[in-house]
């Protein structure tokens, strides 16, 4: 799998932690797709049994740390991935 690295500027920082700060998080969007889930009785930052159909439509990693696992995958040498 690839992934694109989006450095997130500091003024947002805040607004994307309040998002993804706990550990699985479905971003509901669209006020109809919120209109028909609340319909269903789920209501915002509720927390619910969920296997993200076994392929989330995004995935994203939190990376706020330098002894996160990309800096294991990063090459010292070029500050690539590493292909394996």
């Amino acid at each position: 799998m690839s992934a694109i690295v989006k450095f997130v500027k500091p003024e947002h920082e805040d607004i994307i932690r309040d998002y993804l700060s706990d550990g699985g998080v479905i971003l509901v969007m669209g006020k109809d797709v919120q209109d028909a889930l609340t319909a269903k009785g789920v209501s915002d930052e509720e927390l619910i049994e969920y296997e993200f159909g076994g392929s989330p439509d995004r995935v994203v990693d939190f990376v706020s740390s330098t002894s996160h696992f990309l800096f294991s995958e990063l090459s010292e040498s070029d500050c690539s991935l590493d292909e394996g």
